[in-house]
């Protein structure tokens, strides 16, 4: 067969291109029976095997033999066969299998006529062919079983849930899903719909604002865009080995009296004098075998070969120092009650007899902080004045909005930004002290973005978004409220870098100084103060993410939905997940960042778990979920902290004063939990 000279100079020119030449004609003949057999062009074939080189660190080979073409077969053979399987419709089930066995088969017969491969080679190309085939009605399934998993609704505390409507516990536990039934948001008739949290039937209705509400970052949070893909694999591990020396630290001095005392009562059963301290206790080898009941130090992974998160696959990788970063199986066999998590870092009492099966005693991981002490006398200034009545009765309290987007559905392919006007709409009507809005502003999830069916860049779309806010703020000014606005960046926004941690967004060059004023941007992850209170506050659904790679048994704390949120608590992050979803892009060079520096008064992690308010220990946990779903409305939190009387300050005061202590070095704990009433509001 006479082949064209302009397609073979498309050959030559291709491989030019790449900076690569042919060796001979035969290899160019080759080349162009293998693009007229699969009907690809030259550049096609050229780009796959680029691919291919690279793929083989062969990167380096500046020109293309024979025998390059001759290994580069089975390759091309796979990778076609699986295009095949895509482009074309095919039945399902054993027709399917032999069908593309038989396909792939005569092609393979046909490339080892036609170039004469040899025996081996031959051999290979076919295995290849029918592993491909078998791999292909595995995959297929895999797909079946998912999409009848899928019917059904995995309950929080591990149990199963059918699909049945009649599922008492779906509705709270399952995430969040607008039904195809779901109304439009011009439909709904649930607006202003009210969720109340008010474990203390708190009176809330006639609150005040304070005489001063201040609102102050903390120091050492990311404030300016960094370069990220820089990573070095060996800085990437020793960020990681960092976090886990902290954390481990923090477990240990937080659970210092147990630990102590279970370590001396295991050393006085070999040597009645022997007596533990925290500062000599040492943590062993995870691979070294010992007949004795030890510590162990590291973090915990899922097994890469299980697939799935069972009790079973639970390894623990332990640190550089005590281990050299060698990880061995964890096991849970034991009368224990823990619940873990892929990259929870913990300290492990157990036994390790033969340096490869770790069975665990008791398993810590809270290293989480105390919470931030406020002067009582401070307290009185802030929320009273210096020169407050004292007759005045009162109810004093600071007030908060809190909203994560999308703040936008889509409406005849176009942007509607209904949901955000509505919201702005209750901010100017309303009395808050603080309104804290967490992004995307510009979801790079919608349709619209995603199609690119903007009449102006992203850039544009998000200074739109701004000059609403800029609008409301105005608003605000002219009727003499206070008001003041955080702005918290997300990993789906379209005009930011999808890393995390997120430096804050750029206010727009139209923004006057009085606006600048008034709108705080505060990065992502977040932790500030508004008067005494300690906020943390991330857009990432890190809760999801934890909930995905749990695993549990005989768990102290049985409700899942707090378990959840104790874990972000206790590991002190904002993202203690490792390796981090797909979705997720961490920057380990920045993960201090991450870091939570106190025990947050209120925790704000909107998540698409249905996991109400609550409290963990004093701390309490919001999910405002999201302003929007889907083309429907969503939610946004409603929150009211309640002042300390000022009668119980005066009185803490003097009672310290009374027992030969100095009242005015009196602090307290903000203890928000106990005086906050909490609505999530349908908008």
């Amino acid at each position: 067969q006479l082949i064209d000279t302009a397609v073979e100079m498309d050959v030559v020119g291709a491989f030019r291109d790449c900076n690569t030449t042919v060796e001979g004609d035969d290899v160019v003949k080759k080349c162009e029976h293998l693009c007229a057999l699969h009907g690809l062009s030259a550049r096609d074939f050229v780009s796959h095997y680029d691919a291919y080189v690279v793929s083989t660190n062969k990167a380096n080979n500046s020109t293309v033999t024979a025998t390059d073409i001759e290994a580069f077969l089975p390759r091309l053979t796979r990778e076609l066969s699986q295009r095949n399987k895509h482009l074309q419709r095919t039945p399902t089930g054993a027709t399917t299998m032999s069908r593309k066995l038989a396909r792939g088969r005569n092609l393979a017969e046909e490339l080892i006529q036609r170039f004469n491969v040899g025996e081996k080679e031959a051999e290979a190309m076919k295995e290849s062919v029918k592993k491909e085939a078998i791999s292909s009605k595995r995959r297929s399934a895999n797909t079946q079983g998912a999409a009848t998993k899928r019917s059904g609704v995995a309950n929080l505390d591990g149990s199963s849930l059918t699909s049945s409507p009649s599922s008492s516990r779906r509705s709270t536990l399952s995430p969040t899903k607008t039904q195809t039934t779901a109304l439009s948001y011009s439909e709904r008739s649930d607006s202003g719909k009210r969720t109340t949290f008010n474990p203390n039937e708190l009176q809330v209705d006639t609150v005040s604002s304070p005489p001063t509400v201040n609102l102050l970052g903390f120091t050492g949070q990311l404030t300016v865009p960094y370069k990220y893909m820089f990573e070095k694999l060996l800085d990437r591990a020793d960020c990681i080995d960092s976090r886990v020396e902290y954390v481990t630290e923090k477990i240990m001095r937080r659970n210092k009296k147990e630990i102590l005392q279970r370590m001396n009562e295991s050393q006085k059963d070999a040597d009645d004098s022997a007596t533990a301290s925290l500062q000599h206790i040492e943590f062993s080898d995870v691979g070294m075998a010992s007949q004795g009941s030890s510590l162990f130090a590291g973090k915990v992974f899922l097994s890469a070969n299980s697939g799935q998160k069972k009790i079973h696959s639970l390894e623990l990788e332990g640190s550089i120092e005590t281990s050299n970063g060698r990880r061995v199986h964890l096991n849970l066999s034991n009368d224990i009650s823990t619940s873990v998590f892929a990259g929870q870092v913990v300290v492990v009492e157990g036994l390790n007899a033969t340096g490869t099966n770790l069975n665990a005693v008791k398993i810590y991981s809270d290293g989480s902080g105390h919470h931030k002490k406020t002067n009582a006398m401070e307290l009185e200034e802030i929320y009273y004045g210096k020169t407050a009545d004292m007759n005045n009765t009162n109810t004093v309290g600071v007030k908060l909005l809190v909203v994560t987007g999308p703040y936008t559905i889509e409406k005849d392919g176009q942007l509607d930004y209904s949901p955000l006007d509505d919201f702005l709409m209750k901010v100017e009507e309303g009395d808050a002290d603080v309104v804290i809005m967490q992004g995307p502003f510009v979801d790079a999830g919608n349709k619209v973005i995603q199609v690119c069916a903007l009449d102006r860049s992203f850039e544009d779309e998000f200074d739109y978004v701004m000059e609403k806010i800029a609008l409301c703020v105005q608003n605000l000014i002219d009727k003499q409220k206070t008001t003041k606005l955080i702005v918290i960046p997300s990993v789906s926004d379209v005009t930011h870098d999808p890393v995390y941690p997120q430096a804050p967004l750029t206010p727009p060059t139209s923004f006057a100084q009085h606006i600048k004023d008034r709108v705080h941007f505060f990065p992502n992850p977040a932790m500030f103060m508004i008067n005494e209170l300690v906020i943390a506050t991330t857009s990432l659904d890190t809760l999801f993410d934890i909930n995905k790679n749990e695993v549990a048994k005989n768990p102290t704390t049985r409700n899942k939905m707090l378990r959840l949120v104790e874990h972000v608590v206790q590991q002190r992050s904002f993202y203690p997940v490792d390796p981090p979803s797909e979705h997720v892009h961490i920057d380990f060079d920045n993960m201090k960042y991450i870091e939570m520096e106190v025990r947050p008064d209120i925790l704000i992690v909107p998540s698409k778990l249905r996991i109400p308010t609550h409290c963990v220990g004093k701390t309490l946990y919001v999910n405002p979920q999201t302003l929007t779903r889907s083309s429907s409305g969503g939610t946004y939190a409603d929150i009211t902290v309640v002042a300390p009387s000022r009668d119980s300050l005066i009185g803490a005061i003097e009672k310290a004063n009374a027992e030969g202590k100095d009242g005015k070095a009196l602090s307290f704990a903000a203890n928000a939990a106990q005086r906050t009433v909490c609505d999530i509001v349908r908008i």
